[in-house]
């Protein structure tokens, strides 16, 4: 998973033609994948910096819904209020992808940052909890990918 935040669309769209960008891609990603999805959204519901310290945890969930439009308001609601639910979660950022050409129909997202990899396992602890925030936006998704990564203590300086 290649992971990056931006300021703005537009610095996300310049970022394609920088030697750093283009260099990870082919050096680390070409290599080892035989296909690609990407999901870029707006993170609206973020005030001030943000940062993901070394040695935290994050869950990415990506959504494709049953129909495009139906359902999407609702399932951006719950999926945003899942931080009020979950009180280990730091930070969470939700979003619509605006990236829809490559994105194989997913069409929300939302990465959720714990402290640790302990604590992303107590997520999973809570399965009553989590059923009933599925249950509630069940009829509207067709697809969920969820990905758990913990950041490293420390990133080496060849990166």
């Amino acid at each position: 998973m290649l992971h990056s935040r931006y300021r703005s669309k537009s610095d996300l769209a310049s970022n394609t033609d920088i030697p750093i960008h283009i260099g990870v891609v082919a050096n680390y990603i070409k290599p080892v994948v035989d296909d690609t999805m990407t999901v870029d959204w707006v993170a609206g519901d973020i005030s001030g910096p943000v940062v993901v310290p070394p040695g935290v945890a994050l869950r990415l969930t990506v959504m494709k819904l049953k129909e495009e439009e139906a359902g999407k308001s609702d399932v951006l609601g719950i999926v945003r209020g899942i931080k009020e639910k979950f009180h280990s979660i730091e930070q969470q950022t939700v979003g619509e992808n605006s990236s829809p050409g490559r994105s194989k129909g997913f069409s929300i997202g939302s990465i959720a940052v714990v402290n640790g990899a302990k604590e992303l396992e107590a997520l999973d602890a809570q399965s009553d909890l989590e059923n009933e925030q599925t249950d509630k936006a069940r009829e509207f998704i067709d697809g969920v990918v969820v990905l758990d990564y913990a950041v490293p203590a420390s990133v080496p300086a060849s990166l």
